[in-house]
């Protein structure tokens, strides 16, 4: 049994290594065009880093939720840690657009097995309102990733060069892997690693349907940063002549955003979790309509792309740790694969979403209102005619 001081010591160490995953890309965004320039390479190939990340990162959850349950939290941070700061510094060391891939590739293997064990920590060690307070709190933590790592990567970039945002990403990993080391192991009972009962209990959470609205949902809205960050650094920076830190200064207002969304949950942590996904919808289309309208007006001009895009991520950040709360939720006894599931299916949903958005077009910003537009549509959709009500049958049937 842990005593109160360790499991909050334990919490200190997590919200070190939840922001991981965010400033693993945030931090290196505003490079964005000074990679393609090194690397000689083209804008779809510079900006699939983005996607590849996350498509790694996603997938690979799979196999490190059960790991986490055979082995242990604590040797799956260790592990992946370890991996990170090596894909780090030879990411820093690329002379080529596919040897810089394969480094983004293992940094996504490498967040796979710290951002889902981190995830399960919080479930082994508290239950009811502490529980959903320190979910909240977690997606505060991952908040500082975006909130910092893009006014990081900018001065950075502008002092040091794109390679200091991967030398920087080590020697926090470092910290990260000290402070893991120190760290009790919270799991009460391992269990075998059994590819049947994996595949049997990943096959449960997939079709509760309550579930997979959830993630959609949370997946669509972490994506409506992402797109923002694959395609506003080359709007911003080469179409706008804006500097990086400049972009990254912009980029920290941003991070900000989702930091205010995160604590009107908090402000109304009580308030039914469902209604509060439901009005940050609400938000996302009344935001994404009145940008394609101004765009539709206007010619290309900072105040268009940045001031909507605001109201979208503080609205993200509302809708996020409740769909991710509920999702975690559900299965309290499954907390590993649960978390695994989740992350696999949001980062991969966000990811396929993200390469899509490198087709865009970043000569104007029309092209991003109406994708916004589009998402929104589409979280409208499954919350009215799914979360909604496989939520409510849900809570009757309990």
């Amino acid at each position: 049994m842990m005593t109160r001081l360790n499991k909050y010591l334990t919490c200190l160490t997590v919200f070190t290594i939840i922001p991981l995953s965010g400033m693993a890309t945030d931090i290196y965004v505003p490079s964005l065009p000074a990679i393609k320039e090194y690397l000689d390479t083209s804008v779809p190939l510079t900006q699939l880093s983005v996607s590849i990340f996350m498509l790694t990162l996603g997938f690979f959850q799979l196999i490190a939720g059960p790991l986490s349950e055979h082995f242990g939290r604590k040797i799956n941070l260790i592990a992946g840690c370890v991996l990170f700061i090596i894909a780090s510094y030879f990411a820093a060391h690329a002379e080529s657009i596919h040897f810089f891939l394969w480094m983004r590739f293992f940094q996504g293997i490498a967040i796979s097995l710290t951002a889902t064990t981190a995830r399960t920590i919080f479930p082994d060690i508290f239950s009811g309102t502490e529980y959903y307070k320190m979910m909240n709190y977690s997606t505060i933590a991952w908040a500082i990733g975006p909130i910092v790592s893009p006014a990081v990567g900018g001065f950075l970039q502008t002092h040091f060069g794109w390679h200091a945002n991967f030398y920087c990403l080590a020697i926090y990993t470092t910290f990260v892997l000290i402070f893991s080391s120190l760290m009790p192991e919270t799991i009460t009972k391992k269990t075998a690693f059994n590819f049947k009962a994996a595949f049997q209990n990943y096959k449960t959470i997939i079709k509760h349907k309550t579930f997979i609205c959830a993630f959609l949902i949370i997946s669509i809205a972490y994506a409506i940063v992402t797109i923002f960050y694959i395609v506003g650094s080359f709007l911003i920076q080469v179409e706008l002549n804006y500097s990086p830190l400049f972009y990254g200064n912009l980029a920290l207002l941003l991070g900000l955003a989702w930091f205010i969304g995160n604590i009107t949950n908090r402000i109304f942590i009580k308030s039914d979790p469902i209604k509060k996904i439901g009005a940050g919808i609400l938000s996302v289309v009344l935001v994404s309509t009145s940008m394609v309208i101004f765009d539709s007006l206007t010619t290309l001009n900072l105040p268009t792309i940045f001031v909507p895009t605001f109201f979208l991520i503080v609205a993200s950040g509302l809708i996020f740790p409740n769909g991710y709360g509920l999702c975690m939720r559900l299965f309290p006894d499954m907390s590993g694969y649960a978390s695994a599931t989740m992350g696999a299916c949001l980062f991969a949903c966000a990811a396929l979403i993200s390469a899509g958005a490198t087709l865009l077009q970043t000569h104007d910003s029309m092209p991003l209102s109406l994708c916004y537009a589009g998402i929104s549509i589409i979280l409208l959709i499954i919350y009215r005619y799914g979360l909604k009500p496989s939520t409510e049958k849900t809570l009757a049937g309990n």
